[in-house]
């Protein structure tokens, strides 16, 4: 049993940095897959898309790391 009661309206904060991350190296992680499969990788759209998806996720960090006024 806790010995902190847990409020039913209490609000569970997303922990950013690991959310981030793992957003991050998922790609990279399906891309090394595909690569050791031998398959072979369209690098013009990646060139296009990559940067584009850094900065989504730069912006999704910056808005759920914002506290609550």
């Amino acid at each position: 049993m806790s010995r902190h009661p847990v409020r039913p309206d209490a609000r569970r904060r997303v922990d950013v940095p690991p959310l981030i991350l793992g957003l991050v190296l998922a790609p990279l992680a399906v891309l090394a897959v595909w690569t050791s499969l031998g398959l072979t990788v369209s690098w013009g759209p990646v060139l296009v898309v990559a940067p584009i998806a850094l900065i989504a996720l730069g912006v999704l960090g910056l808005v759920l790391s914002r506290h609550p006024s």
